[in-house]
């Protein structure tokens, strides 16, 4: 009896750990934030820096699309080619506008290059946004949270930046 109970115990808390530490978690994020099913292909990399105060951070995940990259390049033919917007590349790499100059290196902390032939996806989480699609007003808050994703047509290489302040 007591290693019948035991087997159910251990098949109970092995299952628990496979479905409370999900490996796959940015394809359900990345799915929710865009709509793209990126369920083939490889993560290289998710780090995330979120759970400081009010849940402050930054995740960054690279994912690598290469062999699915017909199917993902047609999940993302809607989205916006390069180049970036003003605002998102000066976020993204810094720059100056209206006198300003921002010194920001979010792609150099998250290892994102410049793509030469690339398409975004942006995602405005921020309360004052009136349009989650826009990033007209996204310099002049204090705050930001917002959700990008980033693909490279040359390496099929796919990155989310999800940045909290």
């Amino acid at each position: 009896m007591k290693r019948i109970s035991l087997l159910i115990f251990s098949g109970i808390l092995l299952f628990c750990l496979f479905a409370c530490f999900d490996n796959n978690k940015y394809v359900d994020d990345i799915h929710e934030i865009s709509g793209i099913d990126i369920s083939d292909c490889t993560v290289v990399t998710d780090e995330d820096s979120h759970g400081g105060f009010h849940g402050d951070g930054m995740r960054y995940v690279h994912i690598d699309c290469s062999g699915y990259k017909e199917t993902v390049e047609a999940q993302i033919s809607s989205w916006n080619k390069f180049p970036l917007s003003a605002n998102l590349n000066i976020m993204l790499y810094g720059g100056e506008k209206n006198g300003i100059t921002y010194s920001w290196h979010l792609a150099e902390d998250c290892g994102i290059p410049i793509p030469a032939d690339g398409a975004y996806y942006f995602i405005d989480r921020h309360y004052e946004s009136s349009d989650p699609h826009d990033d007209t007003n996204v310099l002049a808050r204090g705050s930001f949270n917002f959700s990008l994703l980033i693909y490279d047509y040359e390496d099929s290489m796919l990155y989310l930046v999800e940045y909290d302040t």
